[in-house]
């Protein structure tokens, strides 16, 4: 077969997430691919814009208990010796928006993203060379052009984004994803009764939230 070195999830939030960011390992990458969330569109079913939990893109395809599916993905962690073999995992939002409009101009420009995506493949789950680390995952140095490249990005064609544009769309406000933990956690709960969500990703959300609640304490107050 043809080696994975990527994954790559993709919501559709107008807040919160970031353009990109990569997991810290498979484990957390499970965690992030079981607690997906997206707004809904006028091609789904129901109101516009209500966020809602889409675990890996697959709640309305999966046949058998989320909890098990969740435990395979698990499974290939297990194996230490192939354990560095793993592809990376990443998380993408291209629709983050500001007064209601659409921050990254998307199209061809998604291959900046991509081509972050490639170089960090090629490194270890700890490197954090041209990366960013937030509670969340690591996240472009978008301040450096060597690590995310941003030539000819601003003006021209995009004259709305600019070095400031750029900032919010790679911000993680930690305060904005600890309003996300108490659904992610109400939803590992509704499976208590049938089979019950592996602990390692229940350990992963008391991580997650260890980690904000850390960022958010040493926050300066304004």
């Amino acid at each position: 077969g043809v080696p994975i070195s990527g994954i790559l999830f993709g919501g559709r939030r107008s807040t919160t997430v970031p353009l990109i960011y990569q997991c810290f390992n498979w484990n957390h990458g499970v965690f992030t691919g079981s607690t997906m969330s997206s707004e809904t569109t006028a091609a789904a079913a129901g109101l516009r814009g209500v966020l809602r939990l889409d675990p890996f893109s697959m709640r309305p395809f999966c046949g058998y208990n989320m909890a098990q599916y969740f435990d395979h993905w698990l499974s290939f962690g297990k194996d230490n010796k192939q354990y560095d073999k793993l592809p990376k995992m990443f998380m993408v939002n291209w629709f983050r928006k500001v007064g209601g409009k659409i921050l990254w101009p998307g199209f061809s420009e998604n291959l900046r993203v991509i081509k972050w995506c490639f170089d960090r493949c090629d490194k270890s789950d700890n490197d954090e060379q041209g990366a960013l680390t937030t509670p969340i995952g690591y996240i472009p140095d978008y301040k450096d052009p060597k690590a995310f490249d941003t030539s000819n990005l601003f003006g021209g064609q995009f004259k709305s984004l600019d070095e400031h544009g750029l900032e919010k769309i790679f911000n993680v406000d930690s305060r904005e994803f600890l309003k996300d933990l108490t659904m992610y956690s109400e939803f590992y709960k509704s499976f208590n009764d049938t089979k019950k969500i592996p602990k390692t990703l229940q350990d992963e959300l008391e991580k997650l939230k260890e980690r904000l609640n850390m960022e958010i304490n040493q926050m300066k107050p304004l």
